[in-house]
């Protein structure tokens, strides 16, 4: 039988792609899950011909199209690419996307550290709940002050081992009869609404993002009886109520709602925490009428 060598030729040419390498190293890795590997191979096919690691800055758009995720889930899975340090997100300012340093070396993929890596996930859990009760007013006495306390390194340490415990490792009276005007700090809120990903996601609303949270601070922590929403003056405890139930879409929501506004504004701050108060019905509403609009025109 005869064989044609220049079709195969040609067939050959024509089915060439540009391919992006994974190694067995990355593919046996128990490091990541399933969808921290798909997002982080999408990635590294940014990257040029030939190169192992460098830096990336698709649009968080396009990785969504590429992935077939939403953009929650896509931001999500980025923060923990760059937590369990295989890539660094680097914020370029205004209308730029994120620039992605990927990392891609054979000691990176080892599981051999799986136990250590356990330790140190227990022990920065532990650091951010430590850290979150301090912001509510705790306070702790670190280890090491114990042991040198227990040890009795000097009479006064010993003296003082043997009255009755100071308060200082649950709360703090004084401080927290102080701190008791600021009932949510800004970090909670910030925390709570996924401040940093609101970043991640609208670098070049930056100003604007933290000028509501100052509003949104203010409100829940106001001592007024009375705050003013829709033009009516409403109980304190009912407006903060609504507040403290905003979602991170509701917060946005709000903050689009702002940024269209073509009117004068001459109360910046009671119309913002009017946005923010209505902003999680009328968010809702919105859905359900574009869902209403989509299955029935």
């Amino acid at each position: 039988m005869k064989v044609d060598n220049t079709k195969i030729v040609v067939a050959e040419l024509s089915d060439h792609e540009i391919f992006t390498p994974v190694y067995h190293s990355f593919l046996h890795s128990k490091r990541l899950n399933g969808k921290e590997k798909l997002l982080y191979i999408v990635l590294k096919s940014f990257l040029n011909v030939g190169s192992r690691e460098g830096d990336v800055y698709p649009t968080i758009e396009t990785i969504c199209d590429m992935v077939d995720m939403s953009k929650p889930t896509v931001i999500n899975i980025l923060k923990s690419l760059e937590k369990k340090g295989v890539l660094k997100i680097n914020q370029r300012g205004l209308n730029k996307p994120n620039l992605y340093t990927l990392y891609d070396y054979k000691a990176l993929w080892q599981n051999t550290e799986n136990e250590a890596n356990s330790e140190l996930e227990k022990q920065r859990k532990e650091e951010e709940a430590i850290n979150f009760l301090k912001t509510r007013g705790y306070k702790f006495v670190s280890k090491e002050k114990e042991l040198e306390s227990n040890t009795g390194q000097s009479t006064e340490t010993s003296t003082n081992n043997q009255s009755l415990p100071k308060n200082d490792n649950t709360i703090d009276t004084k401080k927290n009869q102080e701190e008791v005007k600021e009932r949510y700090t800004l970090n909670f809120l910030k925390e709570s609404l996924c401040y940093n990903d609101m970043l991640l996601t609208n670098p070049s609303d930056k100003d604007m993002i933290d000028t509501f949270f100052h509003y949104l601070y203010g409100a829940v922590n106001s001592k007024k009886k009375i705050i003013r929403v829709n033009g009516e003056d409403k109980p304190r405890e009912v407006v903060i109520s609504v507040l403290l139930k905003l979602g991170y879409f509701d917060f946005l929501y709000a903050v689009e709602k702002y940024k269209n506004n073509t009117t004068k504004v001459n109360n910046q701050g009671a119309y913002i925490i009017t946005l923010l108060y209505n902003a999680k019905a009328q968010n809702e509403a919105d859905v359900t009428n574009q869902v209403q609009h989509d299955m029935y025109g």
